[in-house]
């Protein structure tokens, strides 16, 4: 089935050009300012943007341990639903992400059920404790793509230090949230 989608702005080149796009099954065969090619159905985007799909850099995807919250299957395919061609899964599974058969597992069931891409996300530290620094280099050969402790922040700034060293050693992204326990205190914005 050939579809066309005039009047499209399509991101391309950094910078959305109008373009009409010819898409053959399930695949874009043609983006050009006119199509001439006849189609079975036509779309008017008119004020719509496409996009070739978008990366969703924060999932919780919950497996292994936490499938009763979301799992591969479900997460994945809202994503694709939504317009994201991939995911980062976070490690805030149980267990935690922190060691290369946890990746190896996570890498497996996405490629035979998930709807998108999964880009694995390893723990900072083991188990996201805060307290001893992961298996980022083994992690990394098997296919992470960063690391972090979600929403747990290491408080120990010197482990910190090294977390950022160590990662830098084999190029691996840092993802972190910036957040010190002891001013944070009880939530409050500022202490007037």
């Amino acid at each position: 089935m050939k579809t066309i989608i005039k009047n499209a702005r399509v991101y391309m080149d950094g910078k959305l050009l109008k373009r009409e796009l010819l898409i053959d099954g399930k695949k874009i065969a043609l983006i050009a300012e006119k199509i001439k090619d006849k189609a079975d159905k036509t779309i008017d985007a008119a004020g719509a943007a496409v996009f070739p799909g978008f990366i969703d850099l924060h999932a919780h995807l919950r497996d292994p341990g936490q499938t009763y919250k979301e799992d591969i299957v479900s997460a994945t395919k809202s994503a694709a639903k939504g317009g994201f061609t991939a995911v980062c899964a976070m490690p805030n599974t149980e267990p935690v992400t922190d060691n290369i058969a946890s990746v190896e597992y996570i890498q497996l069931r996405a490629k035979e059920h998930g709807s998108a891409k999964v880009y694995v996300i390893g723990a900072l530290t083991k188990q996201s404790m805060g307290e001893e620094i992961s298996e980022m280099a083994t992690m990394k050969s098997g296919g992470i793509v960063g690391v972090s402790d979600d929403g747990k922040c290491v408080q120990n700034a010197r482990l910190m230090l090294s977390c950022l060293r160590y990662a830098a050693n084999f190029d691996i992204p840092v993802i972190v949230h910036p957040e010190d326990y002891a001013l944070a205190g009880k939530g409050q914005i500022h202490s007037g």
